[in-house]
């Protein structure tokens, strides 16, 4: 009978310690991973500012498609920009307006006296006035572009390109470059339409903030520019075609208004 309690007694203490056991709570992993971080989202609208280099290529030819001058012209340039993001998954819908300063000037001397020549009868040292050797050239002062932009983005990387419009403001000048000081004698000013592709890469770099370095190629085609004579000078007008485009690159910086991702 007394080893009958002994094992009775050892049963109930075994299975109040299983109970308790029970009880207790489950030890967590000693190294639990922290969840993933959201991707970068590059939805909304930013606003900011760029610096680079431009390069314009211009063609000068008489109505009567004889050429008259081809030349490239460079200089530094700044501006801004605006646009908005879309991202859904990993692609990225959006459109983007900007312009750009600059002073890409050029002139070069045009001396073919055959064609419709100027007179300059209070400044050339020429007889009878004829201006026999121009300098003609082009001032690029302003230029932008309205695009969208379709990109793929690679967490805070964004590859993207580009495809819309574009303008440009010029001045187009002709001097008389048989005087010591090239007198002005002609000149016309206006803004111009083309196209406009591209692309770049840019970066999320903290926050809200992302920088980007990009590249573009803008074409206006051909057009017909009246240049306006002086007082004393004739003709009063002439009329040129002028080719142009104008290559860039640059490097901005982008403040985006929307919440931060990580």
């Amino acid at each position: 009978m007394r080893t009958i309690l002994a094992a009775g007694a050892a049963c109930v203490a075994l299975l109040a310690n299983s109970a308790n056991a029970a009880d207790l709570p489950l030890k967590a992993p000693a190294h639990e991973a922290p969840p993933p971080a959201a991707p970068y989202d590059w939805t909304g609208v930013y606003i900011g500012g760029h610096g680079g280099y431009a390069w314009t290529a211009k063609t000068w030819s008489d109505t009567f498609g004889n050429q008259l001058a081809d030349y490239t012209a460079n200089d530094w340039i700044y501006g801004g920009q605006v646009g908005f993001n879309w991202q859904r998954g990993a692609w990225v819908f959006g459109a983007e307006a900007q312009a750009s300063w600059g002073e890409i000037r050029k002139g070069v001397l045009w001396t073919d006296p055959d064609v419709d020549p100027w007179t300059d009868p209070d400044t050339s040292p020429v007889v009878g006035g004829r201006v026999t050797t121009k300098r003609i050239g082009t001032t690029v002062d302003r230029f932008g572009t309205i695009a969208g932009r379709l990109g793929y983005a690679f967490d805070r990387v964004l590859v993207f390109a580009k495809a819309g419009g574009a303008w440009a403001h010029d001045v187009y000048r002709a001097f008389d470059a048989d005087t010591a000081s090239e007198t002005l004698i002609a000149s016309a000013s206006g803004t111009r339409w083309g196209w406009v592709v591209g692309g770049g890469v840019e970066y999320a770099i903290i926050g809200n903030w992302s920088t980007k370095i990009e590249f573009d190629y803008l074409d206006f085609g051909s057009e017909r520019i009246t240049l306006l004579s002086i007082p004393g000078v004739s003709p009063a007008t002439r009329d040129v075609d002028v080719r142009q485009s104008i290559a860039l690159v640059k490097v901005g910086i982008n403040y985006r208004f929307a919440p931060t991702t990580h």
